[in-house]
């Protein structure tokens, strides 16, 4: 997973998310202790976006029974993980 990540791939998988990773740009911020201007370099960043099935079964609005059989198999696979 990393390795593909570092090449700039993304990983889906199938009933439980996605793992994306983004560039994030150059912006400018300060230094909390002395209040100093600086600039915060841009950078690569890992994000993760869950499927809708597992956002679902997380916030329980649909129960494991209540799935088909092809979303049950997904959630099965999810809980292998």
């Amino acid at each position: 997973m990393k390795e593909t990540l570092e090449g700039g791939e993304k990983i889906k998988i199938e009933g439980f998310g996605k793992f994306i990773v983004r560039q994030k740009h150059p912006r400018p911020g300060r230094n909390p202790q002395t209040g100093e201007k600086m600039l915060i370099s841009g950078r690569r960043i890992e994000t993760f976006k869950p499927s809708l099935l597992l956002r679902k079964v997380l916030n329980q609005e649909v129960l494991p029974s209540e799935l088909s059989g092809t979303s049950q198999e997904r959630l099965n696979e999810t809980e292998e993980l």
